[in-house]
């Protein structure tokens, strides 16, 4: 029941963006991980699930949520680990400045690079009257012992100007390897400031989680666009008018992933949907739905199903 592209109307919503972010119940329990580590002074954590669970799109949710907890009084910044090694610190240092928004990363030696990359920091937090700093690594299973070394140098430096880093490692299982080969080697240092707590990130695993982000597409304002309209209403407002809500189809959605997935039966041992193919099937189940809005709108079987096939991600 699939219609083609040629079939898309002007929907004036930013959700039809594939880089917009939906808060769900895994994305609120990595939050509450991180506050409680940093509540604690915990130097830092890992926070790791397969690929396309959708650690990449939390973190871009939980950026601002954590700026916001913490009243933009502690500043936070992310760094994209490349799956290639840094060949050299000068290289590690650049790509560091470029993406904490430097616009001075590529003059000079390593030692001038980690001058100005500790500066920049320091005064950041000073600005902020903050003493302490975030740093969030995502792909961080591609850091290598020496870039944990090199990371530890700006820690060290950083608590001397007296800000307390701490870094959080976004990246897939392989982060636990690494970090047991770090104690069976006892290099405390490393997993003591880097890995000292864990935290499983998980896709959608039951009902729960699709009413948690259906009724956030139904109701909060804080997702309405520019005109003040929900992620629902935005797409269907005839329907929406006669109070018509997503959430009540969380169990027919839910029963067709969990059936599709093989979630529970031992046989495909899937044990959860990732964000990288439930917000694809979010996206396109509304803009389908906005060419049948009507204020009777009836949500066709025949649909949902072709749409959890249509994105099917096998990810675990």
């Amino acid at each position: 029941m699939l219609m083609g592209s040629s079939g898309t109307r002007c929907i004036v919503h930013p959700f039809q963006k594939p880089s917009y972010g939906m808060p769900t119940l895994p994305i609120e329990e990595a939050l509450n991980a991180i506050l409680t580590w940093m509540t604690l002074d915990q130097p830092g954590g890992v926070i790791y699930a397969p690929p396309r669970i959708g650690k990449t799109s939390a973190i871009r949710i939980i950026v601002p949520l954590l700026e916001r907890e913490y009243d933009h009084r502690v500043p936070v910044y992310t760094f994209q680990c490349p799956a290639e090694a840094f060949p050299t610190k000068n290289v590690f240092l650049q790509r560091f400045l470029t993406d904490i928004g430097h616009f001075l990363s590529t003059k000079g030696r390593a030692n001038i690079k980690e001058e100005r990359l500790i500066e920049f920091i320091a005064l950041a937090a000073q600005e902020h009257e903050a003493d302490r700093v975030v740093l969030i690594v995502d792909d961080a299973q591609w850091l290598t012992e020496r870039t944990y070394h090199w990371l530890m140098d700006i820690h060290n430096r950083l608590d001397r100007r007296a800000v307390q880093l701490t870094t959080l490692l976004f990246g897939q299982p392989e982060l636990l390897g690494a970090r047991a080969a770090y104690i069976e080697l006892k290099q405390y240092q490393i997993v003591g400031r880097f890995m000292q707590r864990i935290h499983a990130f998980r896709g959608i695993r039951d009902i729960q989680d699709v009413e948690a982000v259906f009724r956030v597409m139904d109701d909060s304002e804080e997702h309405a666009n520019v005109e003040g309209a929900t992620v629902t209403q935005a797409h269907v407002p005839a329907a929406y008018a006669a109070g018509w809500r997503l959430r009540t189809h969380a169990s027919r959605v839910w029963d067709r992933f969990r059936h599709y997935y093989g979630l529970g039966d031992g046989k495909r041992g899937r044990l959860q949907v990732g964000m990288g193919a439930f917000m694809p099937f979010c996206r396109e189940l509304l803009n389908q739905l906005s060419f049948l809005d009507t204020d009777d709108l009836q949500l066709p079987q025949d649909l949902v199903d072709a749409l959890v096939e249509a994105t099917y991600l096998d990810v675990n």
